[in-house]
């Protein structure tokens, strides 16, 4: 079977900026030899067997690494967000959930309160959620520091790359029922969608309201998120003021089956102190 001929570089599409990379920054960090090479498959299509490989990164204007890779004569490129602009993104979603306060927790900024008497590490919730693809689930009065300790997760996790979803449970669930009366059934898709595919879901102040039990609504969309991450083995971390009894009355056992029973890292805050009066 005939080999295709490969075509001379210099006659393929390339735009402008690529170009100026390409031969003012990429190859200017090749080695002679690999010059070499890059000019005959750039004038004859001389097929470069490897000689060519450099890097270059670049900040674009929204703070996003690019890394530029040539090899063989073909371009890769990969882009990832740096450090800060990671930090922006994980402040907009608390943003987002009403929760711009929790901006600046971390996980060091925790490390004076020892919850659960520091039998806990934060180290540990951190691992098991992010690292080892645990469900996490943290229940107690409010006011004790969940809400605290999912954002300080999260935003390490974020800065792992993990890109996890940070959700305030009544304000997604307002969100759907206005897709809903407004007929925007592919926003609804989508928004449902984003959720339980994520790599990693926080979903905050589950149940916050006490009552009797959930609608139709509410209890088949928690199921379906909660499930669908079940079933593709996505890791969810869920704070709540309430038992699993009360879990159970409100949205059902299956569901209850999987926050609880299911879960990895479970995490009572019954008898802990005031966080928010400690940090008030």
């Amino acid at each position: 079977m005939p080999t295709e001929e490969l075509k001379p570089g210099k006659d393929r599409d390339w735009d402008q900026k690529t170009l100026q990379l390409l031969r003012k920054r990429i190859l200017t960090n090749c080695s002679p030899h690999a010059q070499e090479a890059f000019e005959k498959w750039w004038n004859h299509g001389t097929p470069i067997t490897g000689f060519i490989k450099a890097n270059y990164t670049e900040t674009d204007p929204d703070g996003n690494e690019l890394t530029w890779e040539i090899k063989d004569g073909y371009q890769y490129v990969k882009i990832e967000p740096s450090e800060d602009a990671l930090i922006d993104q994980w402040k907009n979603q608390l943003s987002l959930a009403d929760l711009y306060s929790f901006r600046d927790v971390t996980l060091d900024s925790l490390k004076d309160f020892k919850w659960q008497e520091g039998r806990v590490p934060l180290n540990y919730v951190l691992h098991s959620f992010s690292e080892k693809n645990r469900n996490v689930t943290m229940y107690g009065p409010p006011g004790t520091g969940k809400t605290a300790l999912a954002c300080a997760v999260g935003r390490e996790a974020k800065l792992q790359r993990r890109n996890p979803r940070l959700i305030r449970w009544h304000k997604f669930l307002s969100r759907m029922r206005t897709s809903v009366r407004s007929s925007e059934k592919e926003g609804q898709f989508n928004l449902l969608n984003n959720i339980t595919r994520a790599p990693l879901l926080i979903i905050d102040e589950l149940g916050m309201d006490r009552k009797m039990k959930a609608s139709d609504f509410e209890a088949e969309t928690l199921f379906e998120i909660v499930s669908g991450r079940h079933g593709n083995h996505l890791p969810t971390m869920v704070t709540t003021n309430l038992t699993r009894d009360q879990i159970e009355r409100l949205y059902g056992r299956s569901l209850a089956d999987r926050l609880y029973d299911t879960a990895n890292v479970i995490l009572s805050f019954e008898k802990e102190n005031n966080y928010r009066q400690n940090t008030a």
